[in-house]
């Protein structure tokens, strides 16, 4: 894959589309977005683009990841507590 634009010749971001990809699997499937965006944050940061769609779904990623962690922690000690 390019990182250039042939039409233009100007420098695109290579990280992009797979900061789209990880925002969106952010909300569907926290792990799986939260390591695409780190991805795609890195390979923008590569040529010092700011990837904001990236940024925004690791952290996203990350907050849903760390609360459905707790929930099923929390869940655990209710059916042990409960003998379910």
């Amino acid at each position: 894959m390019s990182s250039t634009s042939s039409a233009s010749g100007r420098i695109t971001d290579p990280g992009r589309t797979l900061g789209i990809v990880g925002f969106v699997l952010a909300f569907l499937a926290p792990p799986i977005g939260m390591i695409l965006c780190l991805r795609a944050r890195r390979l923008s940061g590569a040529l010092a683009f700011d990837n904001t769609l990236a940024k925004a779904g690791s952290l996203i990623g990350l907050a849903l990841t760390v609360g459905w962690a707790i929930f099923l922690a929390l869940l655990t000690l209710l059916l042990v507590a409960y003998n379910l």
